[in-house]
């Protein structure tokens, strides 16, 4: 039952006309409406002592003897109540949907309209699923645009109007960000958030067990676990949560902690040229470097060890791990990826 249909009914309820169908299903909305205090949802407990006040208030009034039949825990309307509980019963009902209706839209039902947006930006939203066999694209009111991929669904503002570019995400797409260093654009989903100015980048929004993700393109994306994310982190400057910069991922992992990764395939992040990957005896150091200026990646090792080591190859195609591999044969050294990092370790090389 929406709101609209709710408050029709209680109109007619106020005035008499209900059937005595109708007057149930009003009760039966209070009973679904008292249910929710036993869940364990984030942020209950900002409002958990003024929602017990007004839920212990209705069931004061409704509870009175001769009201109602309370055998099997259900409520079960006798004939007509005075006019004082009616509405008593009705002004208990209105308060608690206006005091919890955003609470509820924004965390019970985000997969309908949209983690991030509260009940007033509803009349201003578009929902779009991807219903066929092959990506869309989605372009937003700033220009920006996302290539969703089938199967997925996003929800977003029809003007962006306001301080915040708000996009809410089930399944996987790629956003490429028209940029605004005063107007933060966020991609939400039930798992993870994703804050950028301007940039290019994929979030997989971790539905049906699958991975949550954030893989970088372009630029620097700030990303947040969903349910630690306030109202604080929308602020324009990008801090806090975890930043990706290109070429680095974030995945929520089953602990749910985010973790920063490097993903299976690297891209090169400047135009090549011939040499770039074409040495002849060179340091060791100056390989490392210059693996690092075309991928962005940050390559730790112990400067002293290595610093005899040169190394005399000509790599083409291959990719990025492909390249380590050799460098590291070459010089007698292994590697392993921490937290968006490579670090090299190894004896040495004599001379």
């Amino acid at each position: 039952m929406s709101k609209k249909e709710f408050l029709d009914l209680l109109d007619k309820y106020l005035a008499g006309n209900a059937s005595s169908e109708e007057e149930q299903i009003l009760f039966n909305v209070y009973q679904h409406i008292e249910d929710k205090y036993e869940w364990d949802e984030p942020g209950m407990d900002s409002l958990d002592q003024l929602e017990h006040k007004l839920v212990e208030r209705f069931k004061n009034s409704i509870l009175r003897p001769g009201n109602v039949d309370l055998s099997e825990n259900k409520y079960t309307i006798k004939p007509r109540f005075n006019n004082s509980i009616i509405f008593k019963i009705a002004a208990g009902l209105l308060l608690l949907l206006n005091v919890t209706g955003g609470y509820w839209l924004y965390h019970s039902r985000p997969s309908e309209t949209g983690r991030g947006f509260t009940n007033q930006d509803t009349q201003n939203l578009i929902t779009h699923t991807n219903s066929t066999n092959k990506t869309e694209k989605i372009i937003f009111p700033d220009k920006s645009f996302a290539n969703l991929t089938a199967g997925s669904k996003i929800v977003y503002s029809k003007d962006f109007s306001g301080s915040l570019r708000k996009v809410y995400l089930i399944g996987e797409a790629f956003f490429q960000v028209t940029r605004d260093h005063t107007k933060p654009f966020i991609v939400y989903t039930d798992k993870v958030v994703a804050k950028v100015l301007g940039t290019s980048f994929i979030v997989k929004s971790g539905v049906n067990n699958t991975e949550a993700s954030v893989l970088v393109k372009t630029g620097k994306v700030c990303v947040f676990k969903a349910k630690e994310f306030t109202i604080a982190d929308t602020k324009p400057e990008l801090t806090g949560g975890v930043v990706l910069l290109p070429n680095h991922l974030a995945d929520l992992n089953t602990m749910e902690q985010i973790e920063k990764k490097l993903p299976d395939a690297p891209e090169v992040l400047k135009k090549q040229t011939v040499a770039d990957f074409d040495f002849d005896n060179t340091p060791i150091a100056t390989v490392f470097s210059r693996l690092q200026d075309n991928y962005g990646i940050t390559i730790l090792y112990d400067k002293t060890k290595f610093s005899s080591c040169s190394l005399s190859v000509n790599m083409g195609n291959e990719d990025f791990y492909q390249k380590l591999d050799l460098i590291c044969h070459t010089i007698n050294a292994s590697y392993q990826v921490r937290d968006g990092n490579v670090l090299v370790s190894g004896t040495g090389c004599t001379n």
